[in-house]
C-alpha cells in the first residue's frame, strides 16, 4: 500500500482556499482585461537549449523523462518544465511574430516549476500571473506607467492591507556607479549586490562590493545613496542633487520623471522611488518595479517586473522591446492563508441544497434542481433520504446557506441556515431572492 506523505514545495489548497484563490485571480484578470490585455497559454515544456540560454540566472530546472528510460541524458533537445513565463512568452512571440498585432498586450496565468529549496513564500510548483506589452518599434514609457497603475488597482481592489510599489531605473543605477568610477563589470556586479541589501544588510553588501574591487569609501557612498526612498513629489530635486551628470544617469532620471507623471493619481500615494531596487535579472534595462505588503516587509516582493530592450534576442528575431510585471499568485496565497488576510465568503459554489424526502421523490427533486440551474442558481440534490437534520448538517458543513424542501403537495419551503428562518416560497420568488 502506497504511503501518503506531503511533498514539500507543491502546495494543495482546501476547497474554500481554492475558491479564494480563484476570486483573487478573477479580480486581477478583470483589471488586466480592462486595460486591453488578452489571454494566451503556452506549453509547459521547452527545449533545454531555450531554458538554459546564456544570461539567465541559474535555476534548478526540472527535466521531463519517460519512466522506462534507461538513464537521464540531457541535451539541447531535452524537454524541461519552464521556470517562469517570460522565456516561453519570448519564444511564443518569435514563433508567432507574423500573426500577432503590435503592440501586443498579453496576460498569462500558468504554473511554473523551480527545483529550489522550499521556504516561506517559495515553492517548487506555483502560479504566476503575468502581463507584458511588446512591440518591434519604440515602446513609449506610458506602458511602464500603466504597469504601476495596474499593480496599484489590483492591490487596492484585493484589499490585502497597505502596500508599497517600489520603482527605480537601471540606467540611473548604472550611471550612478559610473560616476563613482566603477568599470562596466563592477557596475553590473554592484547592481546585483545592491539588490540584496534588504535581505543581507549593509555590512554584508559592503563586504561583497569589496570582493569586486570596490573601495570601502565608494561602497559606503553607494550604500548611503541606496538607502534613499523618495516620494514621487521629492524624487526629481533629490536625484538631481546626487551629483552624476553622465548620459546613463540623466536618461534614467528623465525616464523615472516621465513614468511618474503618467501614473494614475490614485496609484501615486503607494509609489516610492527606491534607489536600492535593482532586481537581479540581467535582462532589465530601464524601469524596474517591485511591490511589497508593508505590514509584512520580511515576506518580500509579491509582484515585480520591468522594461527590457529585446525580448526575442536569443531567437535571432527582430528587436522587440517590452515591459511587464508578474504577480506571484501562489506566493501571495500562502501569505493570505497564513495571516488570514482574506476570508472566503463561500466554501463551495452551491447556493441551494434540495433536501430529499424519500427515494420516490428523487426524480421530482432532480427536475426541480434542473429548473433552478436553468435560472442561474447552482443547485445540489442531497444524495439519499436521511433525516432532515442530517441533510441540514451536511449543507452547513459544506457552506451551503439555503436548503429547499419539496413538500408532497408540490409546494416549497426555504430554510436559511444562517438566520434559522424557514418560509414558503415559489421558484420565481426564489430566483429573484438569490439571483
Amino acid at each position: 500500500m502506497a504511503k501518503i506523505t506531503p511533498i514539500s514545495g507543491f502546495p494543495e489548497w482546501l476547497p474554500e482556499q481554492k475558491i479564494l484563490e480563484d476570486k483573487i485571480v478573477n479580480t486581477i484578470r478583470a483589471i488586466y482585461e480592462a486595460h486591453g490585455y488578452t489571454p494566451i497559454e503556452t506549453r509547459s515544456v521547452e527545449h533545454m537549449s531555450i531554458l538554459a540560454s546564456k544570461g539567465d540566472i541559474n535555476k534548478e530546472i526540472y527535466v521531463i523523462q519517460r519512466a522506462h528510460a534507461d538513464q537521464l541524458e540531457v541535451s539541447e533537445e531535452t524537454l524541461a518544465l519552464h521556470f517562469d513565463l517570460t522565456i516561453p512568452f519570448a519564444r511564443y512571440v518569435a514563433q508567432n511574430f507574423n500573426e500577432l498585432s503590435f503592440p501586443f498586450k498579453r496576460y498569462q496565468l500558468q504554473r511554473s516549476w523551480r527545483g529550489e529549496r522550499p521556504q516561506e513564500g517559495r515553492f517548487r510548483e506555483f502560479y504566476q500571473f503575468d502581463i507584458d506589452v511588446v512591440t518591434p518599434e519604440e515602446l513609449p514609457l506610458c506602458h511602464d506607467a500603466e504597469m504601476i497603475s495596474i499593480i496599484a488597482k489590483s492591490f487596492q481592489k484585493l484589499g490585502l492591507g497597505k502596500f508599497q510599489i517600489k520603482t527605480n531605473n537601471r540606467k540611473l543605477l548604472l550611471g550612478m556607479y559610473e560616476h563613482f568610477g566603477l568599470n562596466l563589470e563592477q557596475r553590473q556586479a554592484a547592481v546585483i549586490i545592491i539588490d540584496k541589501i534588504d535581505k543581507i544588510g549593509p555590512a554584508a553588501v559592503k563586504a561583497e562590493l569589496g570582493k569586486e574591487g570596490i573601495s570601502a569609501n565608494i561602497a559606503d557612498e553607494i550604500i548611503k545613496i541606496s538607502g534613499l526612498k523618495l516620494k514621487p513629489s521629492e524624487f526629481e530635486k533629490t536625484a538631481a542633487g546626487l551629483g552624476p551628470k553622465n548620459e546613463s544617469f540623466m536618461a534614467g532620471l528623465r525616464e523615472i520623471k516621465e513614468v511618474l507623471s503618467l501614473v494614475t493619481e490614485s496609484a501615486l500615494p503607494n509609489v516610492v522611488v527606491d534607489l536600492s531596487l535593482a532586481r537581479g535579472l540581467d535582462y532589465y534595462t530601464g524601469t524596474i518595479i517591485e511591490t511589497i505588503l508593508t505590514d509584512y516587509p520580511s515576506f518580500g516582493s509579491v509582484a515585480g517586473g520591468g522594461r527590457y530592450e529585446n525580448l526575442t534576442e536569443r531567437f535571432g528575431s527582430k528587436n522587440i522591446p517590452g515591459v511587464g510585471i508578474s504577480i506571484g499568485i501562489t506566493r501571495l496565497m500562502s501569505l493570505v492563508i497564513s495571516k488570514g488576510l482574506l476570508q472566503a465568503d463561500q466554501y463551495c459554489p452551491t447556493k441551494i441544497l434540495v433536501a430529499l424526502n424519500s427515494a420516490e421523490d428523487l426524480k421530482r427533486s432532480l427536475s426541480l434542481a434542473e429548473e433552478l440551474r436553468a435560472s442561474g442558481l447552482n443547485t445540489e440534490v442531497f444524495h439519499k433520504p436521511l433525516k432532515f437534520g442530517k441533510q441540514i448538517e451536511y449543507a452547513d458543513k459544506k457552506g451551503i446557506r439555503f436548503v429547499l424542501f419539496l413538500n408532497d403537495a408540490g409546494t416549497l419551503e426555504l430554510k436559511d441556515i444562517k438566520t434559522k428562518e424557514q418560509q414558503p416560497i415559489t421558484v420565481a420568488e426564489l430566483v429573484i431572492k438569490l439571483s
